[in-house]
């Protein structure tokens, strides 16, 4: 409820009043880390934690000393979502024609989004 109530509502009323394209992701991914070491100290949650997406987009080195991806899965991931934001900066859709999987547009008839996840197999 309170991710609902922080976060879904208020991407959605924002969603209605934004004119452009709309492509929603739902982010679950439990990889290798996650913030939730740093806000506290340990996995507390079975699920990811606010911020853990840019775990995964971003090579800067972050000030909370979460490392990069290293397993294959995350680095798969990290690869995906880069590749993602990138096809939707250039070319305005994140899944181009000839991508291996369809993303499709957010509207307020259908409200697709997809889903992001990996559950982790030893917590």
């Amino acid at each position: 409820m309170y991710t609902d109530a922080t976060f879904t509502w208020p991407a959605v009323k924002s969603l209605q009043k934004h004119n452009g394209p709309h492509y929603l992701y739902y982010f679950n991914y439990l990889g290798e880390h996650s913030f939730q070491e740093v806000f506290a100290g340990e996995r507390v949650l079975s699920g990811s934690a606010d911020l853990d997406v840019t775990i995964y987009i971003s090579t800067i080195k972050n000030p909370f000393e979460i490392p990069p991806p290293t397993t294959s899965a995350d680095l798969y991931l990290s690869n995906k979502l880069v590749k993602l934001i990138y096809n939707f900066a250039s070319m305005g859709e994140p899944t181009p024609s000839g991508s291996d999987f369809d993303w499709p547009q957010w509207n307020n008839e259908e409200q697709n989004f997809i889903s992001i996840e990996k559950q982790r197999s030893n917590p």
